[in-house]
């Protein structure tokens, strides 16, 4: 695949393209999706050298090849803030993620099911062993709409995908989580066509 190539003016406004017949596309749909990754506050984009203000940018796409070339306008810079914005890594526990696919009818209501039994055993597990309690549990149903929250649409599927994210102090605790996935294929929901990657590696 070819990389973009940015021909950048004095006023802040470039063209985006990539040599032809490279694949991939440069478009107004993957400027704008880019243009707006982990932007945060699209009026203080905070940068090393600028503070940038993306509230009024244009984009359009040039005429000739389709996916060629896009044009961007209207971002403005202020001067750089006194701070830095630093990411930084550090230990904080561990870790692990399993993803179930779930078909037939009430697929959704049998993905969450499963979800919250796998974890309310897991827990009580943790009670038995004296191991304290996840430190955060994530459980989405991907089909159900639950990314949209109270503005989801649809209630039900017959396709659904449970995606478990849990984390936790301890090594030991994440792979009894671990190995507690596995029976949800054979001992609860029907439907349940077996585990993305195999078992969840903390």
């Amino acid at each position: 695949m070819g990389f973009p190539v940015v021909e950048c003016s004095a006023d802040g406004s470039f063209v985006l393209s990539k040599p032809p017949k490279t694949g991939g596309l440069v478009s107004f749909g993957t400027v704008a999706e880019q243009l707006v990754y982990e932007i945060g506050d699209p009026q203080r984009y905070l940068l090393p050298d600028v503070i940038c203000d993306f509230s009024q940018v244009a984009i359009q796409e040039l005429p000739g090849v389709e996916g060629s070339a896009v044009r961007v306008t209207g971002a403005k810079g202020s001067s750089p803030s006194h701070h830095y914005k630093v990411c930084a890594t550090f230990m904080d526990g561990f870790r692990a993620t399993a993803v179930c696919p779930v078909g037939g009818p009430r697929a959704a209501e049998k993905a969450r099911r499963t979800a919250d039994s796998i974890i309310k055993r897991t827990r009580r597990m943790f009670k038995q062993l004296g191991l304290e309690d996840f430190n955060s549990v994530n459980i989405q149903v991907l089909g159900a709409e639950d990314t949209y929250g109270p503005n989801a649409r649809r209630k039900d599927s017959r396709e659904a995908v449970i995606w478990m994210a849990v984390h936790h102090k301890q090594k030991k605790a994440l792979e009894i989580f671990s190995r507690e996935v596995a029976p949800a294929g054979t001992g609860m929901a029907p439907g349940l066509t077996g585990i993305v990657g195999g078992r969840p590696r903390v």
